[in-house]
Order: C-alpha cells, then sequence, then structure tokens
C-alpha cells in the first residue's frame, strides 16, 4: 500500500481489529508522511470523525509513528472523548510517543490524575513505557497540586500500573519533596510499584532513603534486589558502600554484578579488597568476575594490581578474563602510585 487515499479507504474498512494489517497501515503512513504533507491532516480528519472505531485507532497509531506536533491537540482529544475503546489506548501511546513534547507529557499526566478510571488506565501504559525519557525542564516546573495528587495515586490507586506510572513521573521532578512517599511505596505488595519506586529514587539521587533502599536488598524479587543495587551504587556515600558489600554475597550473579558496578560508581577504594577476593574466586560467575575487573578499572586503584596480575598468568584462566585484566592492568601501570606524587 503506497497511496493515502487507497490506506485511508482500507483504514475505512476494516470490520475488526487486525495487528498485522494496523502495524502495516501504520507504518506505510509514517513512509508518506516524510513526503507529502496532507497525510497528518487526514489522519486527524479520521480520527475526529470516523464512525468505525478501529479506523480511529489506527490513526492514533498512524500519527504515533509520525510524531508531528500538529497532531497532540487531537491526540489528546481523542484520548478524552473516546474513552472505553481502542482509540483512546490508542492515543495515550501515540502521546506517548512524543514524550519530548511538553504538551504531550503534561495531557498525559493530566489523564492519569483525573478522576475517570479509564483516563487512567489509557494514560499509565504510555507513561510508564515512556516516562524515562521525559525531558527534565518538564517536570521541574509542574505544580505542587499536580504532585500532590500524583503521590495520592501512588499510595491508594487500586490500579498497579497508575501507581507505577506515579512513581515514574515523580522521580523525574527533581523535588525533593516526593522522597518519603517514594519510600513509602517501597513496600507496595506489587513488585511493579516497589521497582518503580526504586527507580525513581535512584534518579532523584536520594541520600535520605539509603537505609530504606539497603533493606530493599532483601527483598524476595531479584528484580528489586538488583534495582536496589544499581540505586545505591547512583546515590553513592559510605551507607551505599556498606550495603553494596553486602549485596555482593547475594545468591543472583545479576544482582552481585549490578552491586560491582555501584562499588566502582562510588570509586571507593575500601571496596578494592572486596573486589580482588572476588575475583579470585573460579567458582564466582563469569559475568560477575569480569564486571569486578570494570570496576578495578574505574576505581583504578594500585592495590588491584596483584590480584589482576595473577589472572593473568594463570594458563587455565578463561580467556576472555585474562584479556580483560591485562587491559586493564595496562591502564592502572600507567597511572601514578599516589605515593610518588609530588
Amino acid at each position: 500500500m503506497r497511496n493515502l487515499s487507497d490506506i485511508i479507504a482500507a483504514i475505512g474498512s476494516m470490520a475488526e481489529y487486525d495487528y498485522d494489517s494496523t502495524l502495516e497501515m501504520a507504518g506505510a503512513l509514517a513512509q508518506l508522511a516524510r513526503n507529502d504533507d496532507s497525510v497528518v491532516p487526514a489522519l486527524i480528519q479520521v480520527l475526529e470523525s470516523a464512525e468505525n472505531r478501529y479506523a480511529r485507532y489506527v490513526a492514533a497509531k498512524a500519527l504515533g509513528e509520525i510524531r508531528d506536533p500538529k497532531s497532540i491537540p487531537a491526540l489528546v482529544t481523542a484520548m478524552r472523548e473516546d474513552r472505553y475503546s481502542l482509540a483512546c489506548m490508542g492515543a495515550a501511546f501515540a502521546l506517548g510517543r512524543m514524550i519530548e513534547n511538553e504538551a504531550a507529557v503534561l495531557a498525559l499526566i493530566d489523564a492519569l490524575i483525573s478522576n475517570d478510571e479509564e483516563m487512567r488506565k489509557a494514560a499509565a501504559p504510555a507513561l510508564i513505557i515512556s516516562g524515562e525519557k521525559i525531558p527534565a525542564h518538564v517536570l521541574r516546573g509542574i505544580n505542587d497540586e499536580k504532585i500532590t495528587e500524583l503521590t495520592a495515586l501512588l499510595a491508594g490507586d487500586p490500579v498497579s500500573d497508575v501507581r507505577i506510572a506515579a512513581a515514574r513521573v515523580l522521580g523525574k521532578t527533581d523535588n525533593p519533596d516526593v522522597i518519603p512517599h517514594l519510600v513509602r511505596a517501597l513496600d507496595d505488595r506489587d513488585p511493579g510499584v516497589r521497582l518503580s519506586a526504586l527507580e525513581a529514587l535512584r534518579e532523584l539521587k536520594a541520600t535520605s532513603a539509603v537505609n530504606e533502599i539497603v533493606a530493599c536488598l532483601q527483598d524476595y524479587n531479584e528484580d528489586i534486589r538488583r534495582a536496589a543495587a544499581a540505586a545505591l551504587g547512583e546515590i553513592g556515600g559510605q551507607q551505599a558502600v556498606l550495603g553494596l558489600v553486602l549485596a555482593l554475597r547475594d545468591p543472583s550473579p545479576d544482582v552481585r554484578s549490578e552491586a560491582a558496578y555501584g562499588l566502582g560508581k562510588a570509586g571507593n577504594e575500601d571496596a578494592v579488597p572486596v573486589l580482588c577476593a572476588m575475583l579470585a574466586d573460579k567458582s564466582e560467575d563469569k559475568r560477575v568476575r569480569l564486571a569486578v575487573i570494570s570496576m578495578l578499572d574505574k576505581i583504578g586503584h594500585q592495590s588491584a594490581k596483584p590480584a589482576l596480575l595473577k589472572i593473568i598468568v594463570d594458563e587455565v584462566e578463561d580467556a576472555d578474563l585474562r584479556s580483560f585484566a591485562e587491559e586493564v592492568l595496562w591502564r592502572i601501570n600507567r597511572k601514578r602510585a599516589p605515593e610518588s606524587l609530588e
């Protein structure tokens, strides 16, 4: 399908939702829009006036692929007025594709904090998927009333996706007043909410929440423990380092790797002996040992040299480990030892 009128006709004749056809038509329209200024107005017309609900959904989907800011008002209207339908969800996702645009972000937030449950359910997935790309400047100026409503959603909305989306947005506000609300969300029954709260605290570099984040290293859910280690690595400080050292004993290799990365981010030389001991343990997972070498590289302290050399000269060691250790040792050797500095 290459002709605009043919595609619009095909959209209008849809008798039922067809995922593959929707993707094909949306992709074709996005291609046409690169060279044809009439595509976006035609799709807005379909979105605003077509009786066929599938046609309205495909129009919204295509507008999301095209990402033309001129379509935002029509998408906002569709999201608000076309509730209980695919078109509402399609419009929300289309706005999510334009998350770098302030009008799109604020429209999704307004939908999330609305009294209409269907609106909240439509906006939440779009913010969950695209929320990490929200430009910082958009939410730094968000008013206190909206923040209050978002924290209320985080604390009590019955739909877990809405609570997750609220946490995702609050993490972008650069407002320390939201930290206590995110800390309380670490006890949420839904692991997705706890995960989003941890990610938000990491973005906010919430030093006041370090103890609560360390407590999350005991969560039964591996993803939560890994996110806690990542947050501690980002936040840094002595208490975070102590937590990361504890996480090096986690049963999950992924959590141990994240803890090693976190110690490297913190750049704490006190962690070098612990990392070297992990590197020397041949029973440790290869991914973890590679992460340890990477973090010894980042810390760059001379005391790591014997452990690296031991890996390099061990002919039965893994070839990747030996090669990486050699690179890192070379880089550390290029640095002058602190005691030699004048």
